[in-house]
């Protein structure tokens, strides 16, 4: 009779221990199945990322670029101005000095 309790238990315990072994075998393929989707959305997104993070670059290069051009554009248009504005005062005061007649008495 204790044989038979004894291996009742045992057997009891078996069934316990392979029924604990299934319930953590499904829940290694739900954790796996899981897994595998999160990468997958995560590989996408980062995709998706690398795609974005390449198309700021080019476009922030090519603002660098026309900033650039810009900024020569203006120092061009400064050094024509400084020129052409001195340029422009001495052709108006000889232009009111001719006037005065005083241009005339200089050259002749």
């Amino acid at each position: 009779m204790v044989v038979e309790v004894l291996q009742r238990r045992q057997s009891n315990t078996e069934s316990s221990l392979h029924q604990r072994e299934e319930c953590l075998e499904q829940q290694i393929t739900e954790e796996s199945r899981v897994s595998g989707r999160i990468e997958a959305y995560l590989k996408k997104h980062y995709e998706e990322l690398a795609g974005k993070v390449d198309y700021w670059m080019t476009r922030h290069e090519q603002d660098i670029e026309m900033k650039g051009k810009d900024v020569h554009d203006l120092k061009v248009r400064r050094v024509f101005s400084h020129f052409l504005g001195g340029a422009l005062f001495i052709l108006l005061h000889f232009a009111c000095t001719a006037k005065q007649g005083k241009w005339s008495d200089k050259i002749g």
